[in-house]
């Protein structure tokens, strides 16, 4: 039951106005205007999940090696990544699959590997024997000035 409103109240955007004139109703029959009064518009979705259809999912078990199962949803059309990170930190494997090979770590420049790169294992001999002929002497060289 609509109640007459002013052409003047409806253009100067009375929502109560607007929704009385145009006759726009809720799907419980009540009056849209009375439905609205008191929401926040914009703060809430009224949208509902009605007559969606969602995507087809599988759902992906990962075994944990301390015991732990892990039950993932996934989309049909996804990739399944072959591992899962557990809520303990290990690394879980999907269930009756294959653990993938590990990535080549980068190799650890050691001193010593440094070494190597600036002198020849002949040039360090060298001077590894100067250094214990002047230990056995009891000498130790003057440091030089820069």
């Amino acid at each position: 039951m609509a109640r007459r409103v002013s052409d003047g109240q409806a253009a100067r955007g009375n929502s109560s106005a607007v929704a009385c004139v145009l006759g726009v109703t809720t799907t419980k029959g009540e009056n849209m205007s009375e439905a609205l009064r008191g929401s926040r518009l914009g703060a809430r979705s009224y949208e509902t999940d009605d007559h969606v259809e969602f995507a087809p999912r599988q759902t992906t078990y990962y075994d944990c090696p301390n015991g732990h199962t892990i039950e993932m949803p996934f989309s049909v059309e996804a990739e399944i990544p072959p591992v899962w990170e557990c809520r303990c930190g290990a690394t879980a494997v999907l269930r009756d699959g294959v653990l993938p090979e590990p990535k080549p770590g980068k190799h650890v420049r050691t001193h010593w590997d440094m070494l190597l790169e600036r002198r020849s294992l002949e040039d360090l001999e060298v001077l590894f024997e100067e250094r214990l002929d002047l230990l056995r002497a009891h000498r130790v060289p003057e440091k030089k000035s820069a």
